[in-house]
């Protein structure tokens, strides 16, 4: 808290959190509070603190000062040979990824280093775009890192680029990789989650352009730390966090957004409560669907049990739905190794597989084509936006898909408030904004 607010004294933060205490006292009730009222009051008071480090960050926010060294000019005839070379079309218009990346390109000329964020929901295409961008800062002699949350969206990322733009020089890094393995004299991209931070730093490697895939789920001050005062920085995310909201606002950051859908598609989202009733019919058209041929993805809360009829556990149900599907379940989970998870999602993609039982690990840019039917166990211990990606990897063929939260017990009004929010929009800026006003 105190280095969030550096130079602010503890009373003007409370003050500017319209709450009374001390930092101390907040801890102390955060974490071993003594009854529930003051858990409660140190719950809303961390809240209203959240909230006056948004406000006070988006207004301490100024135009980054010139720097010339962070100007990348992308001539429009190379932005028109490297679309040629992807093999579809892309969207045109207003919100479109035409449209995105015009803007991009245009940002990175000014003097000063871009501060953006790519606002693109599920389905849009924005890893074709921010790839173009990367492989075209990339022939002109700039470094370029993509930083992607896990290792498979890193694996499916790093491909597409190298694979639409084959004259690129891609390198996807991996946990087991030395810096000795990168050919740093061809410039590469480098594409990799956090690993990147040690591989970069050793060898004194900083980007001309950061490409943040999914910001949501990484950490501002870790990203800092590659780059330099001329780093140009674009963000991507389909449900913007609430701080970038307030910057989009108040501050110094730009917004690009891609609204156009490459195919019409149709999701569904259902919230599903714990009765005999609701349950048994749940089960017969999950059963419909696996007889069709169809995939199905089933999300639980954590991987091991707290014991061995864990309802919440992907373990325990896992043997449960082998009993009824023999042969046709796979596991996915966080714990496995890099090679298991790619292994893994090899039988998923060739659909060895009917019902894939996971974790949120699936959240992020995975992608299972034609999946028609995702169900989340326990949606109330999940976040909203990561539902909302969850429930981006429905039908991205296009077509219709349902989204199914099963409550295995009963929630607090407030819970099924955050829930319906989902059910009021499939527009992960809209929802971000709806969560904002919350």
């Amino acid at each position: 808290i105190r280095q969030n607010f550096s130079g602010i004294s503890e009373e003007d933060i409370f003050d500017l959190a319209g709450a009374r205490g001390t930092l101390s006292i907040l801890i102390n009730n955060l974490h071993r509070p003594k009854t529930m009222m003051a858990g409660n009051w140190a719950i809303q008071t961390a809240k209203s603190i959240a909230i006056a480090y948004i406000r006070h960050a988006a207004q301490q926010a100024t135009i980054a000062p010139i720097n010339v060294d962070s100007i990348i000019r992308i001539e429009p005839g190379q932005l028109n040979k490297l679309a040629a070379q992807v093999p579809f079309p892309l969207t045109k218009g207003d919100l479109s990824q035409v449209s995105a990346i015009k803007e991009i390109a245009g940002l990175l000329e000014a003097p000063y280093p871009m501060n953006a964020l790519l606002s693109a929901d599920v389905g849009t295409g924005k890893t074709v775009c921010y790839g173009l961008i990367a492989a075209a800062a990339q022939r002109l002699g700039k470094r370029v890192g993509v930083l992607i949350p896990n290792s498979i969206l890193a694996n499916q990322a790093g491909a597409e680029i190298r694979d639409t733009f084959a004259e690129s020089k891609v390198i996807i890094t991996h946990e087991k990789m030395k810096g000795s393995d990168i050919p740093w004299h061809l410039n590469p991209i480098l594409v990799g989650t956090t690993k990147l931070f040690g591989l970069c730093k050793k060898q004194g490697w900083v980007p001309d352009l950061l490409i943040v895939d999914e910001q949501q789920k990484t950490d501002e001050k870790q990203r800092r730390t590659l780059c330099g005062p001329h780093t140009n920085v674009l963000e991507t995310t389909a449900t913007p966090i609430s701080r970038s909201m307030a910057l989009l606002e108040h501050g110094n950051k730009s917004l690009i957004q891609i609204e156009a859908q490459h195919a019409d598609k149709k999701i569904s989202t259902e919230i599903i409560s714990n009765d005999p009733a609701a349950r048994a019919a749940l089960f017969g058209d999950l059963k419909k669907a696996v007889a069709a041929g169809e995939q199905i993805v089933i999300v639980y809360p954590k991987v091991a049990g707290s014991s061995a009829n864990d309802m919440a556990s992907l373990t325990t149900m896992q043997e449960l739905w082998e009993r009824n599907f023999p042969g046709q379940t796979i596991v996915l989970h966080g714990k496995m190794t890099d090679a298991e998870k790619i292994a893994v999602m090899e039988r998923i993609r060739n659909r060895d597989v009917q019902i894939i039982i996971t974790t949120v690990i699936l959240e992020i840019g995975i992608t299972i084509k034609n999946l028609r039917h995702l169900m989340i166990v326990r949606p109330d211990r999940v976040g909203v936006f990561t539902l909302h990606q969850l429930r981006g990897r429905l039908v991205r063929n296009g077509g219709e898909g349902r989204f199914l939260m099963y409550l295995q017990e009963a929630v607090k009004d407030e819970t099924r408030e955050r829930l319906d929010l989902l059910c009021k929009t499939n527009s992960g800026f809209e929802l971000a904004q709806l969560v904002m006003e919350r």
